[in-house]
């Protein structure tokens, strides 16, 4: 299986209060097309850090990232831009929906910004949403969804563009137990029959143990787990 990802000495640090902070120390992983993957530390350990490295939205002081073959550090900020949004989903704790849009339109957001016909992103967002099991909540607004079918909501945007990772940072957080059992689920089952590759960070085990490998971050460097 072709590795999607690879990081090369990775390192990233922030000067606060005229101090430098080390957040992460030459990192380095390896990651193949259709892995489940999940990084577990405590809180201030980098691990959202180290997700948005990935997902081009910060730039690390050292080391290399390759992204599909492509090394990101040698391409321009606008190339940057269209990998993120035709590769990469995202997943957010907050799920980040837009309050005045209902269900359906921000899920296909993201196919708008490609371009694509209402018509065709709508088609496909409400298959999203049959799988997702949360069909008949497409014309609702944002405050008249549950954290859990807001989560789902979440997921829908981020599989539109059929992206080949989805990143997620803490996307149970906000969940009670038997949300986070059920979206766990979802993420993993959506991993598999899309063959997408997936980074989850979390702080729950329970969530981790999902998926194929774990690694742990703590004081800046990355340990594999199992």
């Amino acid at each position: 299986m072709a590795c999607l990802i690879s990081l090369k000495n990775i390192s990233k640090s922030y000067i606060f209060n005229k101090e430098n902070y080390k957040v992460l120390k030459a990192i380095n992983l390896d990651i193949k097309q259709g892995e489940a993957i999940s990084i577990i530390g405590p809180s201030g350990s980098g691990k959202s850090t180290l997700l948005k490295l990935i997902g081009l939205l910060d730039i690390p002081n050292s080391g290399t990232i390759t992204i599909n073959g492509i090394d990101c550090e040698k391409i321009s900020e606008s190339k940057q831009t269209i990998l993120r949004r035709e590769f990469i989903g995202f997943i957010f704790q907050s799920y980040n929906l837009l309050p005045d849009f209902t269900a359906l339109e921000n899920v296909i957001i993201p196919q708008s910004i490609l371009g694509i016909g209402s018509n065709k992103a709508t088609a496909v967002a409400k298959e999203l949403f049959k799988e997702l099991k949360i069909e008949d909540k497409v014309n609702n607004y944002p405050n008249q969804l549950s954290g859990g079918e807001q989560q789902r909501v979440a997921i829908a945007r981020s599989l539109i563009n059929k992206p080949k990772l989805v990143l997620a940072d803490e996307p149970t957080g906000n969940l009670d137990v038997t949300n986070t059992k059920n979206i766990s689920k979802i993420l993993r089952s959506v991993s598999k029959k899309y063959k997408i590759t997936t980074i989850i960070v979390t702080h729950d085990m329970d969530v981790a143990k999902n998926s194929d490998k774990i690694y742990s971050l703590k004081d800046g460097n990355l340990e594999f787990q199992k």
